[in-house]
């Protein structure tokens, strides 16, 4: 028999886990959710988004040479969202890859 990890939660660190998962649903109340034929098309490679983050760049330096109605300012907010959100996810990736280890660990002893 391995023993690859002795753990026991206390009421509170429960409580305190609940808490936190509670706060994260609510601030990712405005999130989205795709289906899976939305998901399709709707990311990008590392160049295109080279070549769109240097194209939006260029037009937010020039702003006369598109219309209006193209969505600038929206496109540069969407990449300001993005750049925001990436290293969160990136914590919360590092913690359920934690979590689901533990899981792995505690079903294996």
């Amino acid at each position: 028999m391995q023993n690859l990890i002795s753990l026991s939660f206390t009421t509170e660190e429960l409580a305190t886990i609940d808490e936190a998962i509670a706060t994260l649903k609510t601030a990712f109340a405005r999130f989205v959710t795709l289906q899976p034929g939305e998901v399709r098309g709707t990311s990008m490679g590392e160049k295109s988004e080279a070549f769109c983050r240097q194209a939006l760049q260029v037009l937010q330096a020039n702003p006369q040479i598109v219309p209006a109605s193209l969505g600038l300012d929206e496109a540069l907010a969407d990449l300001t969202a993005l750049d925001a959100l990436r290293p969160r996810l990136v914590q919360l990736r590092q913690l359920v890859e934690r979590a689901q280890d533990t899981e792995m660990a505690l079903g294996a002893d």
